[in-house]
């Protein structure tokens, strides 16, 4: 097995990385070059890293949702920021949010090595009593190369259920709760089809904090079990008997379960219907769908609070509009809103920017600042998505009225009417709301996601209008599940 200390390198430049590992192998280190930021989870997931050093501007995923991801996920790995010299700024503000520290481009190699030593401490030569002591703990009736936490998951390999290894024990992966020490570890089983075997991956170290979005990315991959060592089996027994003894336990249980299935649901179903050309047919699937999800809510709404939180984050329409709806359906029950307003406004939420699809894609991946030209092309998506639905028999006004009136803004400034205060309807600022908040905490090409609690502020301190404001509130006292 091999103990020398692991470094992730996260840079879009080949060639920066490859210096960087040729630099900091020859001192001991070993260093996983990663090309594409967007694969980080895969590290953090099989890696057991000491360190990751991640560039700040890069495409698709810039250095500080990185560094949002590992400091979420696994708080005690630190995190050095690389930076060019226009960047500074912005790498002061990620010290602030949990980086160890910052580097400037070009690195001076005695700098490098200097800060990596400081954060990642060389363990002394292993003694011959711990490494038996090691290699008996992984020899549980397999090879030790089978047990392999090293390697991400290659295009060719699979989580995988279908056998239990030699000498583990198979638990349901709902049965370990996020937010708490687990005093052994956990693995997952891959298949690799090109090799036809079978190999485990340790997720995490024994007496590491198993964190809600290591969880959740696990939760998207539909994972349903994962393994500890017979001999860690007697721990695992006290560990799940204390957790039942929570009477909190099977209600989170039962409630991640219930998002998973009408996320999973809403997700496909608006994909189906926002693919296919606006007629009655299209339509009334998405009736049939929102009333489904309200019917499905309505049973148990606090089961559904934090749902956002599971959401699939990136900028497609398809997930963006399945976002707004399911959420517009949950504030809306928050709120005591008659049923059928808020299937109508959710209707609303769901083909609100339907419009988009109408817009050069290349207009909206551009990564630099817009023309003129190109934003007004932009700011139709409203009157353009409105057209497309205005002729229906079935489409409900106050649903048109939010596709029409969501970037419309109290004072004014907004688009495509300018309407002002009143004008602008109340179901259309909710929606408005809820279209920002995805919006906002989702990556798009000209910058970075915000988190949760930024957008909320920053949604919270550009509204101008008092009763708005008071909408907002609600709004974030909805996300934290608080009552007033």
């Amino acid at each position: 097995m091999d103990l020398r200390k692991k470094i992730l390198l996260v840079d879009d430049e080949p060639e920066v990385t490859k210096a960087i590992r040729r630099l900091l192998n020859k001192k001991g280190y070993e260093v996983f070059e990663l090309n594409d930021p967007l694969k980080v989870e895969d590290y953090i997931l099989y890696t057991d890293l000491d360190l990751v050093i991640t560039d700040l501007k890069m495409p698709n995923r810039d250095g500080m949702e990185v560094l949002k991801l590992v400091r979420l996920s696994k708080p005690e790995i630190p995190v050095l920021i690389l930076t060019g010299y226009s960047a500074v700024d912005t790498a002061i503000e990620a010290t602030k949010l949990g980086a160890a520290e910052y580097l400037s481009k070009p690195v001076k190699a005695g700098e490098l090595i200097k800060i990596v030593n400081k954060y990642v401490k060389k363990d002394e030569a292993i003694p011959k009593k711990l490494k038996k002591i090691i290699d008996t703990r992984l020899e549980t009736g397999q090879q030790a190369n089978d047990i392999d936490p090293d390697k991400t998951l290659l295009p060719e390999e699979i989580i995988s259920n279908e056998t239990i290894p030699e000498g583990f024990v198979e638990v349901a992966f709902d049965e370990i709760v996020p937010g708490e020490l687990i005093p052994f570890s956990l693995f997952i089983q891959v298949y690799n089809k090109a090799e036809d075997r079978f190999y485990l991956r340790r997720l995490i170290k024994e007496n590491q904090i198993y964190t809600t979005a290591i969880r959740n990315m696990l939760f998207r991959k539909n994972l349903g079990s994962i393994y500890i060592q017979e001999e860690d089996y007697r721990s695992y027994l006290k560990y799940y008997t204390a957790l039942k003894s929570m009477p909190q336990f099977k209600e989170e249980q039962i409630r991640d379960k219930k998002k998973l299935v009408l996320y999973g649901k809403a997700i496909e179903a608006v994909s189906h219907i926002l693919s296919e050309p606006i007629e009655e047919s299209n339509i009334q699937d998405a009736v049939n769908l929102v009333d489904d999800t309200f019917r499905t809510m309505v049973k148990d709404p606090n089961a559904f609070t934090g749902m956002y939180k599971l959401f699939i984050k990136d900028a497609s329409v398809f997930n963006h509009s399945a976002n707004t709806c399911v959420l517009s359906i949950s504030f809306g029950l928050y709120l005591g809103m008659e049923s059928k307003i808020i299937r109508q406004i959710s209707l609303g939420a769901l083909f609100h920017d339907v419009g988009m699809n109408m817009v050069d894609k290349k207009i909206l991946e551009k990564p630099g600042p817009l023309t003129s030209e190109e934003w007004n092309e932009i700011k139709s998506h409203p009157e353009r998505g409105a057209n497309l639905l205005k002729s229906s028999s079935i489409y409900p006004d106050r649903a048109l009225r939010i596709v029409l009136e969501h970037h419309e803004a109290s004072d004014g400034s907004g688009y495509p009417q300018g309407l002002k205060g009143d004008q602008i309807s109340r179901a259309s600022r909710l929606v408005s709301i809820i279209d920002k908040f995805d919006g906002l905490t989702t990556k798009k090409p000209y910058r970075a996601a915000f988190s949760a609690k930024d957008a909320v502020k920053r949604i919270y301190s550009d509204e101008s209008s008092t009763a708005i404001k008071g909408l907002i509130r609600d709004f974030i006292r909805f996300l934290g599940g608080k009552r007033e």
